[in-house]
This record gives structure tokens, C-alpha cells and sequence, in this order.
């Protein structure tokens, strides 16, 4: 009898090492199949929830450098279109030296001012073309540039401006200059860079200059207003301050002054200002202009490229970050492949070793009713 209960006993130790090996190494299994050490929360609650956050903040990461190249391909059109912009005015100003020789006549000159207008419209078609994802690039619909999400909130994105100056149909509070009394009037010029004639007007009962941007069918929008000193009597615009941007100039006829208003910029590409190559005065006269506008498209150029280098070496930064969480990721959450296949090997032991002692401990009984008969 006695050795019918040690053989019960045996038995169900080797049952219990053998339930346990087996959940081992289903465990063990699950580990090398899937590479990792956390495969469900109780595996390692603590470690699960911090590897989760760091695998989140990969993710966001990989986004955001996603984000960098959009924004680096967009500057790269931009760079494009402003080299594509300076080889025209470069080639206007060739023909505007061309005209300003005393060796041409008025009507060869005629030749030159048609090709030299050709190219202002082709020069106005691609700057308001000019697009990324249907985005218009040049045309003020990026206000004060594009802004690129490079990580978490504002502190994590960057104002990727493209440049360029091109007017609102604002203007910044006004200046005087002494002068005599003048008459009032009314002139058209483009305020806004859309290549659509506005409406100004000196208002001599108001004290102020009335601004009606045009809709390019002959109607007008709602009209502003900006200060000018008392009774003008007298306006027009032009480009003071050499930013390819038209200024609205008064007479103030009650204060004897003469106000001047500068136009508000936003990042774009204005129109090239109205030019005449049909005589030698208004060649003259142009190449100052188109000068300026050289100058003013170099520097944008400028600001493009630098954007372009600061947005690169963001993206290698976020690349090295992306990396670093993901390591560290890693480093809870992966398995040690050859601490589990060793593992592995012990329990496939204790398994078989189990169930050797299992297969003795069902031998005994039979043994015993041999010795009983």
C-alpha cells in the first residue's frame, strides 16, 4: 500500500513540473516567435506602458520628419520659380540697356518694349502659378510664410517664409514731407500684387485717401480708408522704398504737406512695376527699377536657402531623436533571444526529465499487483 501512495505522490510532482514547464515554455515561445519581451500587459505592466510612450513619440517624431521633407520640397520649388523670376528680369534688363542706346531708334525700340512686356506677363503668370500640393507659393496666400511641424506644439514647429514681398492693399500709419498746396485727383495702379487695377482717391472733405481694390470684371470691393494730413488734393503711388511694392503719395493742400503711406507687405512675389523701353528717358528710368527688383529677388533667394539649411539640420535632429526613443523602446520591450533560447533549452530538460519520472511513476502500481499475484 505503501508504495501505491509514493507513487501517487510521484506521479503528481512530475504532473505539476510538467504544467508548469509547458506554460514555460508556451511563454518562452511566444517570446522567440514574436522578438519581443512584452507581448501583453502582464507580462510587464510598468514596462509596457513606458515602452508604449516612448513608441509614441517615434511615431509623432517620424511624422514630423516627414513634415521637414514636405516643407524642404516646397522651399525647392520656390528656389526654382525665384531663379526662373531672375533669369527674365535679367533679360529685361539686357534689353532695357539695349534701349537706352542712343545708337536705336523709337521704332526699334518699339521691338524691344514688346518682347520686354512679353516677359512682365510671363514673369506675373509664374509667380502666381507657382505651387506645392495646391498651395500658391508666391501669390500672399502664405501670409507670413508656411509653418512646419517639427515636433510637439507651437515650440515644435518653425515659420519656413519664402520671401519676398508682395502688397495687401494696406498701408503703414503715415509721414509728411513740407511742400505747397496741390489739387486733388484720382489714379489707378495694382495695390495689392494680383495684376487687377485699384482705385485711389485724394478725399478733400475727409481728410483721407479712399482705397477700391479692383475684381479685375470692373467692379470693386468695399472701400478703405488710410489717414492723410488735411485737404489732399492730390495723389499717386509709386515705389519709395525699393520693395517692388507701389506707396500711395498725397498733396495735403490744408497742412502743406505731402503724406506718404507705404504699403504692407506678406510674403510673395509682386508684379514687376509698370515700364516703358519705348524711348531712351523711360529705359533709363527702368533700369533702377529693375535693379531693385534684382536685388530684392537675390535676397529671397537668400531666405530660402537659409530656411533650407535650418530645416535640415532640424530633420537631423529629429532623425537622431526618432532613433533614440526607438532604442530605447528597444531596450524594455525586445527579448534577449539568447537568454530565452537558453531557456528554452532548460525547460525542454525538466519537460523531458518530467515526464521520464511521470513514466516510472505509472510503471509502480503495475509492479505492485505483480508482487501482490
Amino acid at each position: 500500500m505503501s508504495v501505491k501512495i509514493g507513487s501517487n505522490t510521484q506521479s503528481l510532482a512530475a504532473q505539476r513540473r510538467l504544467g508548469s514547464a509547458s506554460s514555460s515554455l508556451s511563454s518562452v515561445y511566444e517570446k522567440l516567435s514574436s522578438g519581443q519581451r512584452i507581448n501583453k500587459a502582464s507580462d510587464d505592466a510598468a514596462g509596457l506602458a513606458i515602452a508604449s510612450d516612448l513608441n509614441s513619440k517615434a511615431r509623432v517624431y517620424t511624422q514630423a520628419i516627414r513634415n521637414g521633407n514636405d516643407g524642404l520640397s516646397a522651399l525647392a520649388i520656390a528656389d526654382s520659380a525665384v531663379s526662373g523670376l531672375t533669369d527674365i528680369v535679367v533679360r529685361i534688363r539686357e534689353l532695357s540697356e539695349q534701349s537706352a542706346n542712343g545708337s536705336y531708334s523709337n521704332t526699334q525700340r518699339n521691338a524691344l518694349d514688346t518682347e520686354a512686356q512679353a516677359l512682365k506677363k510671363e514673369y506675373f503668370r509664374i509667380a502666381q502659378s507657382t505651387e506645392f500640393n495646391g498651395v500658391k507659393l508666391f501669390d500672399g496666400t502664405l501670409g507670413d510664410g508656411v509653418r512646419l511641424q517639427l515636433g510637439y506644439g507651437v515650440e515644435g514647429s518653425i515659420n519656413a517664409s519664402v520671401g519676398g514681398a508682395i502688397g495687401t492693399g494696406e498701408f503703414k500709419a503715415r509721414s509728411t514731407v513740407a511742400t505747397g498746396l496741390g489739387p486733388y485727383s484720382v489714379t489707378l495702379g495694382d495695390l495689392n500684387g494680383d495684376g487687377v487695377l485699384d482705385i485711389i482717391t485724394a478725399d478733400r472733405s475727409s481728410n483721407t485717401a479712399s482705397i477700391m481694390l479692383g475684381n479685375g470684371d470692373g467692379s470693386f470691393k468695399a472701400r478703405s480708408t488710410v489717414a492723410t494730413g488735411s485737404w489732399p488734393r492730390s495723389v499717386t503711388l509709386g515705389d519709395l522704398n525699393g520693395d517692388g511694392v507701389l506707396d500711395i503719395i498725397t498733396a495735403d493742400n490744408g497742412s502743406s504737406t505731402a503724406s506718404i503711406m507705404l504699403g504692407k507687405t506678406q510674403s510673395g512675389v509682386a508684379p514687376i512695376l509698370e515700364f516703358s523701353l519705348k524711348t531712351k528717358t523711360d529705359s533709363l528710368q527702368a533700369m533702377g527699377m529693375l535693379d531693385n527688383n534684382l536685388t530684392n529677388l537675390a535676397k529671397q533667394r537668400g531666405v530660402i536657402g537659409s530656411f533650407q539649411s535650418r530645416v535640415q539640420v532640424a530633420l537631423n535632429n529629429l532623425t537622431s531623436s526618432k532613433e533614440n526613443f526607438k532604442a530605447a523602446e528597444s531596450r524594455i520591450k525586445d527579448a534577449d533571444i539568447a537568454m530565452e533560447s537558453a531557456n528554452l533549452t532548460r525547460i525542454q530538460i525538466v519537460q523531458q526529465a518530467g515526464a521520464a519520472v511521470l513514466a516510472q511513476a505509472n510503471q509502480a502500481p503495475a509492479l505492485a499487483l505483480t508482487l501482490l499475484r
